[in-house]
């Protein structure tokens, strides 16, 4: 999903329908109850070189598995580091001479832990691919992950300069968050602020939605809005 605003025009957005607990099976959202999950996984899989992250990684003294079963005994724990405010995640990294810039909502309590692939294979057969990983221990019926990826910016090996490295957007906040609808606000460095909402029952794309929030009501039509917030 994008929107038009050529400020914010290479910026996609996700908001996570399908959760994915440490057993590797699925859960939608509504039925993702206390109880349904011990451990959930978001996985962000990235080619490149790891430039920032906001949280200060800790890496062990050795490298060992992340998990003996479900894929995760190939995967080698590099970092880990505990999440103890609402503050969001913010990860960059260089690919292809392009700097891309994720943000995601996060809670007191969540994990993240950077891994790579190649565990237990004795025979080479796996990508040494990097990863992060969001951990959540569910806490309540509501497990909501809204992410937004920016692309921006270009390094130059020939010059070795970087160009537009520092991502456009200063935050994100989930604002909403029940069995029928998401919503969150996305703050960008020039002070400007969007809207976004997506609806979880009704994807019909001319159903009319609205939903309260604390300082106005959203209005839209269709399963998702963008909108930029008036300040």
């Amino acid at each position: 999903m994008t929107c038009g605003s050529s400020q914010f025009s290479d910026i996609f957005t996700s908001v996570s329908t399908k959760l994915i607990p440490s057993k590797q099976e699925s859960f939608t959202e509504k039925n993702l109850t206390r109880g349904a999950a011990k451990t959930i996984d978001i996985p962000t899989h990235y080619l490149g070189q790891f430039i920032e992250i906001s949280q200060p990684l800790n890496t062990p003294t050795s490298l060992a598995p992340l998990g003996t079963a479900s894929g995760y005994q190939h995967i080698l724990e590099e970092a880990r580091t505990d999440l103890n405010s609402e503050a969001a995640l913010k990860f960059t990294w260089l690919n292809a001479n392009r700097f891309y810039t994720m943000f995601r909502s996060a809670e007191p309590g969540d994990v993240l832990i950077h891994g790579r692939l190649g565990a237990n294979d004795r025979d080479f057969n796996l990508r040494r691919d990097p990863m992060l990983i969001h951990r959540r221990s569910p806490g309540s019926d509501r497990n909501s992950f809204v992410s937004v990826i920016e692309s921006h910016g270009s390094y130059s090996p020939v010059t070795e300069l970087s160009m537009g490295q520092q991502s456009v957007i200063s935050g994100i906040d989930v604002v909403l968050d029940s069995p029928e609808y998401t919503a969150a606000t996305i703050s960008l460095m020039s002070g400007s602020s969007f809207y976004l909402a997506w609806a979880h029952e009704d994807f019909s794309s001319v159903k009319t939605h609205e939903v309260q929030l604390p300082d106005r009501v959203l209005r839209w039509t269709g399963p998702q809005l963008v909108e930029k917030r008036e300040r």
